[in-house]
């Protein structure tokens, strides 16, 4: 178990700036994909 996530981000090539512009990129995306599915389910 990776105990520290934030060792990853300069290990890793991932187009972030740090761990907490990962964590907000990773909430945006779950925000649009829970509206997606709202406005699917509601029309």
């Amino acid at each position: 178990m990776i105990k520290n996530p934030k060792i990853l981000v300069g290990a890793t090539p991932v187009p972030y700036q740090s761990w907490d512009e990962h964590r907000a990129e990773m909430r945006h995306e779950a925000a649009v994909n829970r509206m997606t599915h709202a406005r699917r389910a509601a029309s």
